[in-house]
């Protein structure tokens, strides 16, 4: 029997070369670190994954067994008790930096419900090159963000991520002490890769503000928050995990558990920040950040944006 000329034997080989073809193409995945699918990277691929493997390596290997450690309320402060006051907190946050491993291990690339993207001004289509103008130019400095749509939370780099280092200075980064509080109080120590990555992942798996409410970013705010604030606040668990690895070891000796008189996170709306601004008096500027924009809807800044699209592997 022939079958357009060729022979039954020819045609069985053609549909197994076929078949193999498409369970190839089936089978292929986005190149991805620790379970996060990286999306439109192109030649920056191999950056961000090297980025990201770094800063979860860190999380990995040091910050979560230093969560663990035991604590005292009398004890010499450190980074844990100046960022997350007290010794209660150590399961949730050990929680929060949990999360973000456990993506490997629940077969995200799959699921695809956390993602990293590249933005570029010539990113493929109109809902990523929107999303580009609207939080890499229109706020120049921003070297990352996260956006959640219906369905996926998104860790967003912009251009400016790659002009940051790796890591801090060791002690170089590092805060002093003047009147027993963190000075300057500025951004330094959350300038550099591992501190906007580990702020964006804590955005990703539910570190939020409430409605209302707006972020605080420079170091000593940070500090100075009220425990019930700081665990909901992204830059408190950038600081910590950064400040273990620039080894820092000076902190304002206060009782972790005396709150009166803290801060709390801002009654104002979610405004655009700055990088390089801060205020002479330390205080919050109202325009300034320490490595990124808030949390955003995608419909927020694209009306009706839905999920941003996936990349294809190639």
């Amino acid at each position: 029997m022939t079958i357009l000329g060729l022979s039954a034997q020819q045609v069985l080989t053609i549909c197994y070369f076929v078949i193999a073809q498409l369970q190839t193409i089936q089978g292929q995945q986005l190149p991805s670190v620790y379970g996060y699918p990286i999306n439109f990277c192109g030649d920056k691929t191999s950056q961000v994954q090297s980025a990201f493997q770094d800063a979860l390596d860190w999380v990995e290997s040091k910050v979560i067994d230093d969560v663990q450690k035991s604590r005292t309320a009398t004890q010499q402060r450190d980074a844990f008790l100046t960022f997350f006051k007290g010794t209660s907190l150590s399961q949730q946050v050990g929680n929060v930096f949990g999360r973000m491993l456990e993506v490997q291990d629940n077969d995200n690339v799959n699921s695809d419900t956390f993602r990293i993207y590249c933005l570029r001004y010539d990113s493929p289509g109109d809902q990523l090159k929107d999303t580009y103008r609207h939080l890499c130019e229109l706020n120049s400095n921003t070297p990352a963000a996260h956006v959640h749509g219906p369905h996926t939370f998104n860790i967003l780099l912009c251009p400016n991520f790659f002009q940051f280092p790796r890591f801090p200075r060791l002690r170089g980064d590092c805060p002093t002490i003047q009147g027993n509080k963190l000075y300057p109080n500025d951004i330094v120590l959350a300038k550099n890769q591992l501190a906007i990555i580990v702020h964006e992942l804590a955005h990703a798996h539910g570190i939020n503000p409430s409605p209302g409410e707006r972020e605080n970013y420079f170091i000593q705010d940070t500090a100075d928050l009220h425990p019930d604030d700081q665990i909901r606040n992204a830059q408190n668990f950038a600081y910590y995990a950064t400040a273990l690895k620039a080894g820092c070891i000076y902190w304002p000796q206060v009782d972790p558990n005396d709150h009166t008189d803290l801060r709390r996170l801002l009654d104002a709306g979610v405004l655009d920040y700055n990088i390089d601004e801060t205020d002479e008096d330390g205080e919050q500027a109202e325009n300034a950040v320490a490595g990124s924009l808030d949390v955003f809807d995608i419909n927020t800044i694209i009306p009706g944006g839905g999920d941003l699209p996936a990349d294809t592997p190639t």
